[in-house]
């Protein structure tokens, strides 16, 4: 498979089925993508998009949904995300803070109470007083991204990349924000003692923009799903039974949180059966250029290293590349499935012009035909039982390689069902 990192008749066949699992699933995809006032996009790993009315979790971890007045049932395996329509009123009321990033990818908004031995308590809107040791936390952020984008930049490429053994205080300023790395001695509601050269220094909390605290082992609880908020919030856990009206989940901030669905705006599962190629090392690769020279592959981010954005859409996983670009993968016959989310990046719309191919024990699977920057995404799923190697590929078009950025967004091996282990309780 590669280490982890953490892509004549048969053919006829294989793109008569093809063809019919995108068909089918562009179909599903344009009922989906303008939601009513309270419904939700339920999206599967495999790549449907549901349009459904979201009505509980039950004992035994079922997603419970009605579809069109008939009862829907997901077991949370099955799911990639629910994305729900909160109310506009709401969402303009949301005001994020102070956010306190954890170690387990979780953010929270709140407020510093006090300082302790080992960390700070904060309060937060699920509980007037929580304990956060600094061990268990990534980052802190005191301020809005709005207002300081520059800081903001530093911030977000600083927790990419935390320094070992030291903490980074970043400075709050709209045009030259500082970094001056040292390490974190306490923080309290207005200031904080931070150490740089064996001197401890105070500094203020208005005056900075945020700490990136150095690189830790994660220590947070395994959890299924993270919940993001409409505030910013974002709270891995496991989800616990509940109704139509509340999503309850065991956090690392609290054993048993009951979140107001009008306040969520996405629930991201965490499936066993989900392989991401971003995670994956490939066995081989073939980079060239026409004009340019070899673009290098980008894992999570776009071939200009920036977000995965196709037409509008967002996508945290998937491969960046610049064609040409020929990545193959031993897949050992273990996956099912493979599915991804195709298209030109949008740094480049509307120029970009490309053909994406899979192959599978070198026999073409997929054919996109052309795709330009002013195509929309095109969904993507493919059965590859019984597959030993599978190739992804992204060809010139009819311009060359000019602004060929291209995107396999999400693009994963999906297992067998009996294949993956439970799911934590």
């Amino acid at each position: 498979m590669g280490e982890v990192r953490a892509r004549q008749k048969l053919l006829h066949q294989t793109s008569q089925v093809v063809a019919a699992l995108v068909i089918g699933l562009a179909a599903r995809v344009s009922t989906a993508d303008d939601p009513q006032p309270g419904s939700t996009i339920v999206r599967t790993i495999s790549g449907e998009r549901i349009q459904a009315q979201f009505l509980g979790i039950s004992e035994h971890q079922r997603l419970k949904f009605s579809v069109e007045g008939r009862p829907l049932e997901v077991g949370i395996d099955e799911l990639d995300a629910i994305e729900f329509s909160p109310r506009t009123e709401a969402v303009q009321a949301a005001k994020p803070g102070t956010f306190f990033y954890t170690a387990a990818a979780g953010c929270i908004g709140g407020e510093i109470l006090r300082s302790t031995e080992s960390g700070i308590v904060v309060q937060t809107p699920f509980s007037t007083s929580a304990s956060l040791r600094f061990d268990n936390l990534s980052a802190i952020c005191f301020t809005s991204a709005e207002e300081y984008p520059a800081a903001q930049v530093l911030f977000d490429e600083q927790m990419q990349d935390p320094l070992t053994g030291k903490d980074v205080l970043i400075t709050r300023s709209a045009n030259e924000p500082k970094k001056v790395s040292g390490t974190l001695v306490s923080l309290d509601q207005a200031e904080g003692r931070f150490a740089v050269g064996g001197r401890e220094r105070t500094f203020k909390l208005q005056t900075t923009y945020g700490l990136v605290l150095a690189k830790t082992v994660s220590s947070g609880m395994d959890h299924e799903a993270t919940i993001f908020l409409i505030d910013g919030t974002a709270l891995p856990g496991n989800l616990l039974p509940s109704g139509a009206e509340h999503v309850s989940v065991e956090s690392y901030f609290a054993e048993s949180i009951q979140i107001p669905v009008d306040k969520i705006s996405r629930i991201g599962f965490f499936s066993d059966r989900v392989v991401f190629l971003s995670d994956l090392t490939p066995t081989s690769q073939d980079l060239s250029g026409l004009i340019h020279t070899a673009w290098p592959v980008r894992y999570d981010h776009s071939a200009s290293n920036g977000p995965l954005l196709i037409d509008g859409t967002r996508f945290e996983r998937g491969i960046g590349v610049h064609a040409r670009a020929e990545l193959t993968y031993n897949i050992g016959q273990e996956f099912e499935t493979f599915a991804a989310t195709i298209g030109i990046d949008d740094a480049v719309r509307p120029r970009g012009h490309v053909v994406f191919r899979i192959l599978a024990d070198g026999q073409t699977l997929f054919d996109s035909g052309p795709v330009t920057g002013t195509d929309a995404l095109q969904a993507v799923s493919l059965p590859i039982s019984g597959r030993g190697v599978l190739t992804i590929l992204v060809d010139y078009g009819e311009q060359m390689d000019l602004s060929d950025h291209a995107n396999w967004a999400n693009a994963r091996f999906i297992k067998p069902r009996n294949s993956a282990r439970p799911s934590t309780p």
